[in-house]
């Protein structure tokens, strides 16, 4: 919306899927540059 990305997250998704849902959304986005924590870092590593 108006050059704003967003997730859409259905509200009865389980927290797994939850995560993954983010992780790989956050996957489109170049994040060298932020600290992440490194399980996260992980994460989206894999």
């Amino acid at each position: 919306m108006k050059g704003q990305d967003f997730v859409i997250i259905h509200k009865k998704a389980s927290p797994r899927e939850k995560i993954y849902i983010l992780v790989d959304a956050a996957k489109r986005y170049d994040l060298n540059e932020i600290y992440l924590l490194p399980s996260l870092r992980e994460m989206l590593d894999d």
